[in-house]
C-alpha cells in the first residue's frame, strides 16, 4: 500500500498518481534496454584511479540538445566510502545519435548522494582518444561524440585534468574568512564571517571552532601556530580581549588598560578587543572602548589602543592630541611593532595610517602624501603595508630607506589594501579596488600579486595562466601568507555556496613561456620555482603562463 503524504491538511495524490501511470506504462516496457543504447564509466581523478562520487554526468543529443538530455551522479547506484568510486550510467538514450558527455556542477538542490564540496579540476567533456589527466594535451572543452547503439553499452571514463606545475587552489570551508597560516604551512586560522568565533584547522585535526563570541570577527593566530587572540565574555556579558595557547591551555581574558584623561573606559557591547597576537604570545595587539571626554557629553564608543605582553600587562598605546578613534590592525611578529590607524572628528570616514615602535607613535601621513590604514609587516617591523595611499588611494608598502612606495590597484574606485607580505618583503598579496557584480560578491574586492619583477598583478588571473582550475571561484582577498612566500590563505565567492568561503593557494612552482637567450623564437613552456626561478626569468624577457605558439 503506497502511502500519501499530507500538505496543509490536503492529502497529496502525487506519489499515488505516479505509481499508478508507471504500473500502467510498465515503465521500463519490456525490451526497454534492448531498443536504447547507454553509457556507463567512472569519472576519475587526475592520476586516473581515484573515483569521484556525487558528479553530476551529462549525455546530451547534439543534433535534439534541449529535448533529449540524461543526467546521472557518478556513485549513486553503489555503497562505497564517500569520494572513492566514481561509476555512473546513463540509460534510455537515442539509439544511431552522438551525445556530448560532459560532467557539470550542481549549484541548487538536495540529493542522496553526497556532492563533493569542490571539483578542482573543473568541468570536463569527455575527449575520447585525448582523455587524459593532462590539462595541457586533453583539452576540457574539447569534446568526441558518442554514437549508442540499441542494447549496447558504451564504455567511457572522464578523467579530470590538472596541469603539472600549476599552483594548487584548495578551498576549505563556507562563511569562513582565514586570516592567518603558520610558519610551516600546517596550521590555519580565522573567524566566521556571520557570528563571530575562532576557527583553526589543521589535516590532522580537521575543522575547529575554538570559541564562538558573537561579535569577535578578528580573531587571529601567531606565526608559530600555537597561539591565539580573540574576545571572551565577562561577567557583565561584554566582549574582552583574550589569549589562548592551543593545545592545553584556556582563554586567559587580559587586564584592561588605564587610560589617560581626559578619556574614561566606557564599554559598549565590548570592553577590549584584540587585533594580533605576536609569535609565541608575546605580545597582543587590542583597543580599549573609552569616552573620550570623560565626565563631559558626547564622544562615547571611541576606542584607543593598546598592547598587552606578560612581563608589563597591558598599557595604552599614544595618539595625537585631538584623535577621535586609534586602532590596531596587527603585531609584528616579534612585538616589537603595532600597525593600524587614527582619525579625527572632521575627518569623515578617512583614516590615517600609523605605527607604534615599542611604544612610540609614529604617522605615516605627510603634507606631501596621504597615506591610510598600516595593515602587516615584516616580523622585525621593516617593511610595513597597508590600503589607500596617494591620489589614487592604492596598495602600498614602507621601508625606512624608500619610504612609502605605491604598489597599484585593480579597479577604478573600492579599497585597495596589501594584506600579507614574506619574511623578505618580495612577495606582497592582498585585494585591489574594483566593483561587486553580484550579490555576495564581497564589495567587488579581487585579490592582487606582487613581486619586483612581476609587479602588481590580478591574483585570479595569474592563477589562471598557469592552468589552476577554480571551478567558478573568484578569489577576492589574500590574507596571510607563510613566510617564503609560497602559501596563501584568504577568502573567494564560492559559487556552490553562492557566499564566501576561505581557501589555500600552495604556489611552490609556476609555468612561464621561456625565450632562450640568442634564440627567443624557439619559445618553449617550462616549470620553475615561484620564489628565485621566476623573478630571474622575467627579467630576461620570459613571459607568465604556457606558450601560446
Amino acid at each position: 500500500m503506497q502511502r500519501t503524504k499530507r500538505v496543509n491538511g490536503v492529502a497529496s495524490l502525487l506519489v499515488v498518481l505516479f505509481a499508478a501511470v508507471v504500473a500502467n506504462a510498465g515503465y521500463p516496457a519490456p525490451g526497454y534496454m534492448e531498443t536504447h543504447g547507454s553509457i556507463t564509466g567512472r569519472i576519475l581523478r587526475t592520476d586516473g584511479s581515484e573515483g569521484i562520487t556525487g558528479v553530476n554526468v551529462i549525455a546530451r543529443n547534439i543534433e535534439n540538445p534541449y529535448a533529449d538530455a540524461i543526467s546521472a551522479m557518478s556513485g549513486d547506484y553503489v555503497r562505497v566510502a564517500e569520494n572513492n568510486d566514481g561509476t555512473f550510467t546513463i540509460n534510455g538514450l537515442t539509439p544511431g545519435a552522438r551525445y556530448a558527455l560532459y560532467n557539470d556542477v550542481i549549484v541548487q538542490g538536495g540529493f542522496p548522494t553526497k556532492q563533493p564540496d569542490y571539483f578542482p579540476e573543473g568541468e570536463e567533456f569527455y575527449n575520447g582518444e585525448n582523455e587524459s589527466g593532462n590539462g595541457v594535451t586533453d583539452d576540457r572543452c574539447q569534446m568526441t561524440p558518442i554514437v549508442v547503439a540499441a542494447g549496447s553499452v558504451t564504455q567511457a571514463d572522464i578523467t579530470m585534468n590538472s596541469v603539472q606545475g600549476a599552483p594548487k587552489f584548495t578551498p576549505l570551508i563556507g562563511g569562513i574568512v582565514l586570516n592567518a597560516i603558520s610558519s610551516d604551512g600546517n596550521i590555519i586560522a580565522g573567524a566566521p564571517a556571520t557570528g563571530g568565533g575562532t576557527y583553526r584547522y589543521t589535516e590532522a585535526d580537521g575543522h575547529q571552532l575554538l570559541n564562538d563570541t558573537s561579535g569577535s570577527f578578528f580573531s587571529t593566530m601567531s606565526r608559530d601556530g600555537s597561539f591565539f587572540s580573540s574576545e571572551t565574555m565577562n561577567s557583565a556579558n561584554k566582549r574582552v580581549a583574550s589569549i589562548l595557547q592551543y593545545p592545553g591551555g584556556s582563554w586567559q581574558q587580559l587586564p584592561v588598560p588605564q587610560v589617560a584623561l581626559p578619556a574614561v573606559a566606557a564599554p559598549s557591547d565590548h570592553v577590549t578587543t584584540a587585533y594580533g597576537v605576536a609569535e609565541y604570545g608575546r605580545a597582543v595587539a587590542g583597543g580599549v572602548a573609552v569616552d573620550t571626554n570623560g565626565p563631559l557629553p558626547g564622544e562615547v564608543g571611541r576606542i584607543r589602543p593598546f598592547v598587552w605582553t606578560p612581563e608589563n600587562g597591558s598599557r595604552e598605546l599614544p595618539v595625537l592630541a585631538g584623535t577621535r578613534n586609534a586602532k590596531p590592525n596587527n603585531i609584528s611578529a616579534d612585538g616589537s611593532t603595532v600597525l593600524g590607524w587614527y582619525d579625527f572628528n572632521n575627518s569623515g570616514t578617512t583614516r590615517f595610517g600609523a605605527r607604534w615602535v615599542n611604544g612610540e607613535f609614529i604617522p605615516f601621513t605627510t603634507p606631501a602624501m596621504y597615506v591610510g590604514e598600516a595593515n602587516a609587516s615584516t616580523p622585525n617591523g621593516s617593511v610595513i603595508i597597508g590600503r589607500n595611499a596617494g591620489p589614487k588611494l592604492e596598495a602600498w608598502y614602507w621601508t625606512q630607506e624608500k619610504g612609502i612606495q605605491l604598489l597599484g590597484r585593480l579597479g577604478a574606485i573600492n579599497v585597495s589594501s596589501a594584506n600579507s607580505i614574506s619574511d623578505d618583503g618580495q612577495v606582497i598579496s592582498g585585494f585591489g579596488g574594483s566593483v561587486a557584480q553580484f550579490p555576495g560578491d564581497v564589495a567587488g574586492h579581487r585579490a592582487f600579486l606582487w613581486t619586483p619583477e612581476l609587479g602588481f598583478v590580478n591574483f585570479d588571473n595569474f592563477l589562471r595562466a598557469q592552468g589552476t582550475a577554480f571551478d567558478g571561484w573568484l578569489i577576492n582577498s589574500t590574507n596571510s601568507m607563510t613566510p617564503d612566500g609560497t602559501k596563501f590563505v584568504g577568502s573567494g565567492y564560492a559559487p556552490h555556496l553562492k557566499g564566501l568561503a576561505g581557501w589555500i593557494i600552495d604556489m611552490q612552482t609556476v609555468n612561464i613561456c621561456h625565450a632562450p637567450p640568442g634564440n627567443p623564437r624557439n619559445t618553449q613552456s617550462i616549470t620553475v620555482p615561484f620564489r628565485g626561478d621566476m623573478g630571474d626569468h622575467l627579467k630576461h624577457g620570459d613571459t607568465i603562463g604556457f606558450c601560446t605558439q
